[in-house]
């Protein structure tokens, strides 16, 4: 695929981008997510106005990923299992059936760890794509993807073909959502002020506690008897969150490991503070938007090798 569309379908919204020699010509967003999608039929409508908006013609290929192949999605795709690796990545790509529109449309699944032996299980859709770019261009020990799920990802080097051998999820994002806008620690007026100050002390209250369960009442009792301003707030709980997330994977980092962060630019300023509070500093920072049009086209270019 030289020229084709490439959509990446969240559960709360979409983005698209019309792509030509490897190169981003136009993109396109919308808040039909998959949450927020009734009718199955709507898909295909949607995907009708995103081929009009790129003026692109009947021929151009059409490649989905994300929750939009999940089980609430328009097609139920099956999950790939890990080891997964990046080599030959297009042999993944499943081709959806319909009759609607005319351009043919593909969708990559997500990745799985199923192992019954010891009970461990994970799925991630969407964040495959950052994986496959970010490794395109580099070998990474660890690859972290913060976000609503953030995903602790470990990747096997195998004669030079990186394996993503494992991964696990922090519901880092989802629970900060849900504390701040539903539950008692988050009963302040303006909820999007930023704090550096009150960051840094949510980050402090998780080095210094053991449960997260137990620490995270501090920010409502902060607020009450003087600790923190109520300015503070929402900082002060993403900070506790993050921390804990940090903390809570530390021992499955090694000195020798190289580590990688994808994520957007104010999450990644986020993450570097709380790396820095617990003595990481090895850590490169990638921009989501660059390693996700790596991953689309990284699949593109195998699919036509």
């Amino acid at each position: 695929m030289n020229t084709y569309i490439a959509i990446d379908w969240g559960s709360t919204n979409l983005r698209g981008y019309f792509i030509e020699n490897n190169t981003v010509i136009n993109t396109y967003s919308s808040e039909k997510g998959v949450k927020n999608i009734v009718d199955k039929l709507e898909y295909t409508t949607i995907l009708s106005i995103i081929i009009k908006t790129f003026s692109a013609s009947e021929n151009t290929p059409i490649l989905l990923s994300g929750m939009v192949g999940g089980a609430a999605g328009w097609v139920d795709t099956a999950y790939v299992t890990c080891p997964f690796s990046i080599n030959n990545t297009s042999k993944n790509i499943i081709n959806i059936e319909q009759d609607i529109i005319n351009n043919p449309v593909y969708m990559y699944p997500g990745l799985c760890i199923k192992n019954k032996e010891d009970d461990t299980y994970g799925v991630m859709r969407g964040e495959e794509i950052q994986l496959i770019g970010a490794l395109k261009k580099e070998a990474y020990d660890l690859l972290i993807l913060p976000g609503t799920h953030s995903k602790w990802v470990h990747v096997v080097n195998n004669d030079s073909i990186p394996i993503i051998d494992s991964f696990s999820t922090v519901m880092t994002g989802e629970l900060y959502e849900v504390l701040l806008h539903n539950s008692l620690l988050g009963m302040v007026e303006d909820k999007k002020i930023f704090s550096l100050k009150g960051f840094q002390k949510g980050l402090q209250t998780a080095k210094d506690s053991d449960a997260i369960i137990a620490s995270l009442f501090s920010t409502r009792a902060k607020l009450l008897l003087g600790g923190i301003d109520k300015t503070e707030v929402p900082a002060y709980l993403s900070g506790t969150l993050i921390g804990n997330e940090v903390k809570s994977q530390l021992a499955q980092i090694t000195s020798d490991q190289k580590i990688g962060v994808v994520a957007s630019k104010h999450l990644s300023e986020l993450y570097k503070l709380a790396f820095q509070s617990f003595n990481l500093n090895n850590v490169n920072f990638l921009d989501v938007q660059e390693v996700t049009i790596q991953g689309y086209n990284t699949i593109a270019h195998d699919f036509t090798r």
